[in-house]
């Protein structure tokens, strides 16, 4: 007998786009493909990009009318303030959702345990609610800690589930979970589009008209990064390397495709060390309205680097090494389980801007090198980082757990 298949509403409570939006994205893809009725709640406010993404896919969108802000607070006052704002979110959302509430319905939301657990319990206590996690929390024994464990352990209670997108993830979960819990939770590697890659590696490209377009000098290699600008993803590092790199390799160009609220300070940074000439900040708006216009220009660059302090395993390292481009980017988290270094890549010390300036350098001057890891990066993404894979993965484990049988095409 034919169970009726739900539909999956994906929810996020923030404005910015990023890994897990691609993550869902994925899921939602083949969620459509299999039969499901996707939906996408999201906040009023959103991005007319965000929206074109999700309207490409033929994704139903509800907004409701809060968001939380993902801005480092920086005073004590500031952040009683934004504690107060995500309160509200939440009990905006879980109104909005108790509206929706139906038998036939799952929830996929990108929201941590150990900061949204009243939400997530209440959710969890209406509908199966699903969570994929993506960078690994500490397990240190600490009061803090202690707390989340708890929380966890209270969410075993209901209809909540864990997905982690890589092995180190799901290790850290190890001492949050009951070993039973632990057991169950998949791995849904983060993976790329491959026909969305191979597409844009299939459209002719002039590198020379490109350059001219952003104001390249001829002949220049290019060291692109493509994250938002915030602090964990290192841009002061990135900046000091592009300084220390300049005396010896001046004709190299840095670009960072990126917004955030660390864009000013990088723009200062620029402007104290006239380093305007071989420093670029591109909006992503500049580029294009689509994911492909994004990847289009990542084509351009020589080297792909990504300083972060705190990672899972980010899209764009991921889509850059299919692309084939050779990486550098930071020994944390579950980058080296994609990144091998000195076979696929190289591997920096996270806020060490001079071993980040001398891996640009090695690979800035051995082109032979450069190309090798670029090939065996793309040939390691094109195999076992798939979205397909990823996807697939999520809908079984939500078929399962949501008691429901999976039927396939």
């Amino acid at each position: 007998m034919n169970t009726k298949k739900p539909e999956i509403v994906f929810v996020w409570n923030y404005l910015e786009w990023g890994g897990a939006q691609l993550v869902m994205l994925g899921v939602m893809r083949l969620a459509l493909t299999r039969g499901y009725r996707v939906s996408a709640l999201i906040p009023a406010g959103t991005t007319g990009k965000i929206l074109a993404y999700l309207d490409q896919e033929n994704v139903t969108v509800t907004f409701f009318d809060a968001h939380v802000d993902l801005a480092k607070a920086r005073t004590v006052w500031s952040k009683i303030r934004r504690r107060g704002r995500d309160w509200r979110c939440h009990f905006v959302l879980a109104r909005h959702l108790t509206k929706q509430r139906s038998k036939d319905k799952v929830v996929f939301i990108d929201a941590a345990p150990w900061s949204n657990f009243l939400l997530l319990s209440w959710l969890a206590r209406q509908m199966p609610t699903f969570v994929m996690l993506h960078i690994a929390h500490s397990n240190k024994p600490t009061l803090a800690n202690g707390l989340s464990r708890l929380k966890f352990r209270l969410l075993e209670r209901t209809r909540f589930y864990l997905l982690a997108s890589n092995r180190e993830m799901k290790e850290s979960l190890r001492w949050y979970t009951t070993p039973a819990i632990w057991r169950t939770i998949p791995v849904a590697y983060t993976g790329v589009n491959v026909s969305e890659i191979r597409s844009v590696l299939a459209q002719p490209l002039d590198i020379q008209v490109e350059r001219r377009r952003f104001s390249l000098p001829d002949g220049a290699l290019v060291v692109m990064t493509l994250a938002n600008v915030i602090e964990r993803k290192g841009f002061q590092v990135w900046l000091e390397a592009a300084r220390l790199l300049h005396e010896c390799e001046p004709e190299l160009v840095w670009i960072w495709v990126g917004t955030g609220e660390g864009h000013p300070v990088m723009e200062a940074f620029i402007q104290l060390h006239k380093m305007e000439r071989f420093v670029r900040l591109i909006h992503p708006a500049q580029l294009g309205s689509q994911r492909s216009d994004l990847l289009r220009f990542l084509r351009l660059a020589d080297l792909f680097v990504l300083p972060s302090y705190r990672e899972g395993l980010p899209g764009a390292l991921l889509e850059a090494m299919a692309l084939g481009k050779a990486v550098i980017a930071s020994n944390i988290n579950a980058i080296p389980e994609a990144v091998q270094h000195g076979e696929n890549g190289l591997l920096v010390q996270p806020g060490n801007a001079r071993e980040l300036s001398d891996a640009v350098r090695r690979l800035v001057n051995n082109s032979l090198l450069r190309q090798a890891m670029g090939r065996k990066a793309q040939q390691t993404v094109l195999t076992h980082f798939l979205e397909e894979s990823c996807a697939e993965i999520t809908l079984d484990y939500i078929a399962q757990m949501a008691g429901l049988r999976q039927e396939h095409p």
